[in-house]
């Protein structure tokens, strides 16, 4: 299964770049969608990838809901039928970030070949807690500092905007059985006329500034090389206006196509973390 629901959480922040304080970053809904293209593949049986992604996020009163749909077309070299891939997903996590909740599947060709679930809890912020997903007896056990894919994107967001240049961590988004490790370098700020949408397009108020970021993702039995690396272009509104996957030898590139930011919804009181 694909990082991508963990790489593009579509997440809004509230505040113009000439008010930012690291701890003003405040979350809100949007929906964007994107487009995927193919830079190179080292798999010389394939001849192109295209295709599409679409990820939608709303807030309740009692957390954020985080859904995705991405379709692949991969096209072989030698001719015959494209394989069509198929993927969908929903991520439930409380607005304290010590709850989680989630569910993929995977098609190939319209067969199901890939269907996992779970649900995750932290003792306290900073604090260790457990996992149970479908299909496997035993807990597993989550270290302290661990974070679920919202609160990992609010820390992402933070550093940037508090000039921080790293972000070490510990994540669990249900892609994989165990927390990985993430590192995430966080380059030096590019003006928005660098983007290949116009600012307003994506909701960017004039004088916002961007920040390319580079994650690696550690498995937790201490590899020294990270098993998967993607580059993208953090926006101040929290969604990645281009990024770049490898993804088993096949290098894409998803730009972003369409940004929609959706309604707050009105609540006694909004948690954060």
């Amino acid at each position: 299964m694909l990082k991508l629901a963990t790489l593009t959480l579509v997440l809004g922040v509230a505040f113009s770049a000439s008010t930012w304080a690291a701890d003003d970053v405040k979350l809100v809904p949007s929906s964007v969608s994107y487009k995927i293209s193919m830079i190179s593949a080292q798999n010389s049986q394939v001849q192109d990838v295209e295709g599409g992604m679409v990820d939608t996020s709303a807030i309740t009163c009692d957390g954020y809901k985080v859904s995705q749909q991405m379709i692949l077309r991969i096209i072989p070299r030698q001719g015959g039928r494209a394989a069509v891939i198929n993927s969908a997903g929903t991520m439930l996590e409380g607005l304290d970030g010590l709850s989680f909740r989630y569910s993929q599947k995977t098609t190939v060709n319209g067969r199901l070949t890939e269907s996992t679930s779970g649900a995750a809890a932290l003792t306290g912020v900073g604090q260790g807690g457990q996992a149970r997903i479908a299909g496997k007896p035993e807990p597993v056990e989550l270290p302290a500092g661990t974070l679920f894919p919202v609160a990992m994107t609010n820390r992402m967001l933070q550093a940037a905007v508090a000039g921080q240049t790293r972000v070490e961590t510990r994540l669990f988004d249900g892609t994989t059985s165990t927390p990985n490790g993430l590192s995430a370098i966080i380059a030096t700020l590019t003006k928005p006329q660098d983007l290949t949408v116009p600012a307003d397009k994506v909701g960017l108020a004039v004088g916002s500034l961007v920040w390319p970021v580079a994650t690696a993702y550690y498995a937790e039995d201490g590899s020294a090389a990270p098993y998967m690396e993607n580059r993208i272009i953090l926006m101040p509104n929290g969604s990645a206006e281009t990024m770049y996957m490898d993804i088993d030898g096949i290098k894409l590139r998803l730009d972003l196509a369409e940004y929609k930011k959706l309604p707050v919804p009105e609540c006694p009181a909004v948690g954060r973390h």
